[in-house]
């Protein structure tokens, strides 16, 4: 029998809105604590290469959404990452200069891209980088 889960958006919507609106207080002087933004904003600065989700968080947030994650790892895993990676420039407060070779390479071949492409012409969205490949985290 197949579970149903229940949810008031769609699963991205729902852990785009986790992601950044979930907050805790802090013990010490009663303020949000913004958990997930704070880690947002540590990715999109490079400072950091993974987030960690802690599921306890989640049911907090929405409980039939971490028992649909804990069902289904791996589908959600590739959610949380397409989510992260499409919040993550607003996370951004400054510019990122290149880290590594891999960051070189990116923007060299980006900007290889836009030089060689006709402005008029029109170009299926299909022909992009995949996104696996332009994704750090």
């Amino acid at each position: 029998a197949r579970k149903q889960y229940l949810y008031l958006q769609s699963p991205p919507e729902s852990i785009k809105t986790f992601l950044s609106e979930f907050c805790k207080c802090n013990d010490e002087d009663g303020k949000k604590e913004f958990v997930y933004g704070s880690q947002l904003v540590k990715l999109a600065h490079r400072e950091q290469v993974m987030i960690t989700i802690d599921l306890d968080d989640l049911a907090e947030f929405n409980e039939s959404l971490a028992e649909a994650v804990i069902d289904n790892c791996r589908r959600y895993a590739a959610i949380f990452s397409d989510v992260i990676a499409e919040l993550l420039p607003s996370y951004k407060q400054q510019e990122v200069h290149a880290k590594d070779a891999l960051d070189v390479y990116i923007e060299h071949r980006l900007m290889m891209d836009a030089r060689t492409r006709n402005p008029m012409e029109q170009r299926d969205e299909r022909n992009n980088f995949p996104a696996e490949l332009m994704k750090r985290l």
